[in-house]
This record gives C-alpha cells, structure tokens and sequence, in this order.
C-alpha cells in the first residue's frame, strides 16, 4: 500500500500534479457502453429475421429512458447510455432482456465539467495516462481533461 502511494505520488510530481481532493468535479452515473445497433423489433421481426436500427429507432430511446437512462448519447461506434447508480441493474437488465449486447457496464465517475487543454499539455497529461495504466497498482483512473 504504502509503495503503491509513493509510486503515484512520484508520478503526479514528476508530471507537475499534485495529490488534493478532486471528487467533487465527479459525479458518479452508471455507463452502459453499446455497439451493436442491431435490435429484434418484434417476435415477428425474430421470425423473419428482420432486424431494426437503433439509430432510427426512437421507441427504444423511449423505453431506454422509461427504464432508468438519464441520459443516450450516439457515438461513431455505438451508443453510451448513462444512468443514476441506483438505475443502473434495471436499465442492464432491459437491455439484457432485448438482447442488446453491451461492450461494458460499469459505474464510472463522470467529469462534471471537462477542461480544455492546449497540445502541449494534452501531450503531457497523456504521457501521465500512460504511465498510470502501466503500473501495476492503478486499476482504474478517472480525468476532466478534454484529451
């Protein structure tokens, strides 16, 4: 414990950081990662094999929302769905249920507010990453900066 303390602290001083409490730009929301757009519309659909697009498909929106998403946004590869912690079993059990395979399904702390970097500090705070996800005693890490 005590080694695992000293090597990010080491880390944070030698990319100019310093260790404070920073919980309160965090909230924390259920994030439900999906990737597969395709969704069985109906048992008929299931039969025939037809399949409906999510993107189009705002009934689904609809129910995501009616089963506890806080909040749907549509990504290049997917789509995140965000929810409030204590929602969070119900909205993976609907998708579960609809057999939409998720790539994740964590409880996350999400950033309040991201803060914007120049390039010189986007490359630092990376090299910063990198370094983390390298030790052995960082599981998980959490930023606001807008990389």
């Amino acid at each position: 414990k005590n080694r695992s303390a000293a090597e990010v602290r080491h880390l944070f001083t030698k990319y100019g950081g310093s260790l404070g409490a920073v919980m309160w730009n965090f909230s924390q929301k259920g994030v439900l990662q999906i990737t597969n757009y395709e969704l069985p519309s109906s048992a008929k659909a299931l039969e025939d094999k037809r399949i409906a697009n999510l993107e189009n498909d705002e009934s689904f929106e609809l129910e995501l929302i009616d089963n506890g998403a806080q909040d749907i946004l549509k990504e290049t590869e997917g789509m995140a769905v965000y929810t409030k912690p204590e929602d969070f079993q119900r909205v993976k059990l609907f998708l579960e249920n609809k057999k939409v395979k998720t790539e994740s399904a964590e409880i996350e702390y999400i950033a309040k507010k991201q803060v914007n970097l120049t390039e010189e500090e986007k490359t630092q705070v990376q090299k910063f990453i990198d370094e983390l996800e390298d030790s052995e005693d960082v599981s998980d890490y959490y930023t606001n900066a807008n990389l």
